[in-house]
């Protein structure tokens, strides 16, 4: 996998969606799968930007998420899942050009 990939995994539990991303225990939840997808990559760039101002590295000091998880992701079907991009949060970034976009692929565990 390319560094820059990551990979999500998107479940419903009870009347919320969630999404937790497999390389870096962080994640998001909402009442819908689109506010979920704009809340997770929102989640995305902060962590990256909160990440490199701590410690100077994208998200250093977050660990991977459980392997339960990774598990999860592993067993959803291929048709089920989807690209994105997301861009760091940060004008400062923006304007230095010190980082490219990251990408994510999205699967749906049903």
């Amino acid at each position: 996998m390319d560094k820059g990939q990551l990979r999500v995994l998107v479940q419903k539990e009870g009347d919320i969606w969630t999404a937790q991303c497999l390389e870096y225990d962080i994640g998001a939840q909402a009442d819908d799968l689109e506010t979920l997808k704009r809340r997770m990559d929102l989640t995305i760039r902060v962590e990256i930007d909160q990440s490199i101002a701590r410690t100077g590295v994208e998200f250093g000091g977050i660990g991977p998420a459980p392997d339960y998880i990774v598990a999860a992701f592993e067993q959803t079907d291929a048709t089920l899942r989807a690209s994105s991009k997301t861009t760091p949060a940060s004008q400062e970034m923006h304007a230095n050009n010190s980082h490219k976009s990251i990408e994510y692929e999205m699967a749906l565990c049903a």
